[in-house]
């Protein structure tokens, strides 16, 4: 059995991308056959090839020769994660034709809606829901980006695409899951299978034996991430943040006692989640799932957490973490400023952290997963159309 992993990486790297990383290298580890097709966003794109992006992103016709290379079999896997936009939802149609198996990671709601993203609650799925995102220039503020990915949700959707196409469909969480089913994706072929991070304490870095000293927030500077509210109510807060994954705002006033890092390997990000007393979470939108977190956890270091989306679903309240009460920046500023001034809730939150993730994030558990998974579709057992 040999698996393609198809991945469209991204201009500013992401979750996404670190998922994919990680999985090929697990997939490796374990003997599994990868064949990896990796493809590269531009980071500042032509008018050229801006517009070829646009027409490609409902079919790309010269997927069809690249899929054709790879030294494959009928009952074979391929696995994409992103296919936007220079894979497009061909790539399912020409792996069929091949006899190939076909799963999908369903990292965001980009099958639903052009923004690819959810504010909170079920994503009205619905031709007049895909226009008015158009209209809005939900993507990147384009109105023909928008227009472009809503015409390719609205052509798959027609043509039974995420039906007949995929075999299985990976859903990081639960809450995914259900808004999948809710759109009308077929259940029994949606799987939860939960992301995973390397063990710290295999890796011989300790989660409980170095003093934690300041607060963490690991995250791009985008308005989904929260950040600014954050940097808000830190004027109220008399203790260190450190921002990490983020530049500094080049306008605004950004507290003293606030450090930017940017962008850190992952030894550097480790050493920072096992330093940090506490990670806060401020998401505006509803997470997939929540890598930080998961991050967090297996360091024993405590969170704090937006309410929404799958971070409800890997957060419960008072046991391995705690939800933000009130999305206000002084509610926001009180309930960090009282949670620092609780340290031993905190070990004890850490704690059922480490716990948690040792019970669902390990790479042993999702190997397990999709790999069983793969084998299932192989053997012809999966959900097939």
């Amino acid at each position: 059995m040999k698996v393609i992993q198809a991945h469209c990486f991204y201009s500013k790297r992401g979750g996404e991308d670190v998922v994919v990383e990680r999985e090929a290298s697990l997939l490796q580890q374990s003997g599994v056959s990868l064949l990896p097709w990796y493809l590269n966003n531009p980071a500042h794109p032509t008018t050229r090839q801006k517009l070829r992006l646009v027409l490609g992103t409902i079919w790309q016709s010269d997927v069809r020769q690249q899929l054709a290379a790879f030294p494959v079999s009928a009952g074979d896997i391929l696995h994409v994660h992103n296919f936007f936009p220079l894979l497009s939802p061909s790539i399912f149609y020409y792996a069929k034709r091949q006899g190939l198996k076909t799963v999908f990671t369903l990292h965001n709601f980009r099958c639903l809606t052009p923004s690819a993203m959810l504010t909170e609650g079920l994503v009205e799925y619905s031709a007049r829901h895909t226009l008015q995102q158009c209209w809005q220039g939900a993507y990147q503020g384009s109105k023909l980006a928008s227009l472009a990915i809503g015409g390719m949700i609205e052509m798959h959707r027609w043509c039974k695409t995420w039906l007949k196409q995929v075999d299985a469909f990976i859903c990081p969480s639960e809450f995914v899951r259900q808004q999948y089913i809710e759109a009308g994706f077929a259940a029994d072929k949606l799987r939860v299978i939960p992301h995973f991070c390397p063990d710290p304490v295999l890796d011989n870095q300790p989660t409980d034996q170095v003093e934690r000293t300041f607060a963490l927030f690991v995250g791009r500077n985008t308005p989904e991430k929260g950040l600014n509210m954050l940097l808000e109510a830190w004027q109220q807060v008399n203790f260190p943040l450190v921002i990490a994954g983020a530049d500094k705002p080049l306008i605004g006033d950004v507290p003293q006692n606030v450090r930017f890092v940017g962008k850190v390997d992952a030894s550097a990000l480790s050493k920072l989640y096992a330093e940090a007393k506490l990670l806060i979470v401020p998401s505006q939108v509803a997470e997939t799932f929540g890598n930080v977190v998961m991050e967090a956890f297996s360091h024993a270091t405590p969170v704090l957490v937006s309410a929404k989306g799958a971070l409800k679903e890997l957060v419960q309240s008072g046991v391995n973490g705690e939800w933000i009460a009130l999305e206000s920046v002084s509610a926001l500023a009180n309930q960090i400023k009282q949670l620092l001034l609780e340290p031993e809730r905190l070990r004890h939150l850490g704690h059922r952290g480490r716990i948690h993730y040792e019970q669902h994030y390990t790479p042993g558990a999702h190997a397990e997963q999709l790999i069983g998974l793969y084998k299932e579709l192989h053997q012809g057992q999966g959900s097939t159309d």
